[in-house]
């Protein structure tokens, strides 16, 4: 089995500031290498013998490489010892504080959900060497960045808050949240269909009152002919009338002659209570005159 020497060393070194290709280029060199010694048997034979093949396999840039290192005599026979010193040549120094920067200051997304949220958590927090604070950072940065603060309120409530009941609170938060949007969407389909109905029925109402009044307004008399007919229908209209010479209106409805006769009656029988009036005094004075 042969692995190709351009790619274990040159590629690895070629990307040290990328560190995802680093992983992934580390990860690689390390499962050919395993693949190599495994299928030739020479993982059971002496380190001395394992390093020797390392380098050969890595090429004349690793070899190049692995002289400049100071290493003790008793490590230079050792496999770990050599790819170790390998990735961190090839692997730029990590800045620790702004390593732990991105992780204290990582936030749930508007729509990220816990899990999401907590495996990328765990991520950043690798290489941030917390060691023993790991779960307890992580759990505290769940607290602070969710973005629920009702469910945010009821972790802060907890005494013995663990890492893994934030993250089952978090999870029965988001479940629960689902669960109220079904059930806001179910009620407002129904208000919905509640409405479709009662302005369905609105209408067939208001169309029932528009064919009341059309029938009462063919049935009613008109004032100005008395008779029944359709709107703008009149027999009167444009018609000259005899009494007041006004439009529109039969002699025999003449609102002015009514008013005129109800003025006569008014006159009348002020002129009656007057001569009675007078034919009182009269009276009164005819009297006196006896005694």
């Amino acid at each position: 089995m042969e692995i190709p020497r351009s790619y274990i060393f040159k590629d690895f070194k070629s990307n040290r500031l990328n560190k995802k290709l680093i992983e992934i280029h580390s990860l690689k060199l390390k499962f050919l290498l395993y693949l190599y010694l495994t299928a030739t048997g020479i993982e059971e034979k002496s380190g001395k013998v394992q390093v020797a093949i390392f380098l050969h396999v890595a090429g004349s840039e690793a070899q190049r490489v692995y002289n400049t290192f100071d290493i003790v005599a008793d490590d230079k026979e050792k496999i770990d010892v050599l790819k170790d010193r390998l990735k961190g040549y090839c692997e730029p120094k990590k800045n620790l504080t702004y390593i732990r920067h991105v992780f204290f200051t990582r936030n749930q997304g508007p729509h990220e959900n816990i899990d999401s949220y907590v495996m990328d958590l765990k991520n950043k927090a690798k290489p941030c060497e917390f060691e023993h604070l790991f779960d307890g950072l992580i759990r505290d940065r769940i607290v602070c960045g969710i973005q629920n603060e009702g469910c945010r309120a009821r972790l802060l409530r907890e005494a013995d808050l663990t890492l893994e009941k934030a993250i089952d609170t978090c999870r029965a938060q988001e479940i629960s949240s689902q669960q109220l949007k079904s059930l806001k969407s179910t009620e407002e389909h129904s208000v919905n269909a509640v409405k479709q109905v009662s302005k369905s029925r609105y209408r067939q109402n208001d169309s029932h009152k528009n064919q009341r009044s059309v029938h009462a307004e063919r049935q009613a008399l008109c004032k100005n002919c008395c008779r029944t007919h359709g709107k703008r229908n009149c027999p009167a209209f444009d018609k000259e009338c005899h009494s007041c010479n006004k439009k529109n209106h039969f002699a025999k409805y003449c609102v002015s002659k009514q008013k005129k006769k109800v003025d006569s009656i008014q006159y009348d029988y002020y002129d009656i209570e007057d001569e009675l009036f007078i034919g009182t005094v009269s009276v009164d004075t005819v009297q006196q005159c006896e005694e």
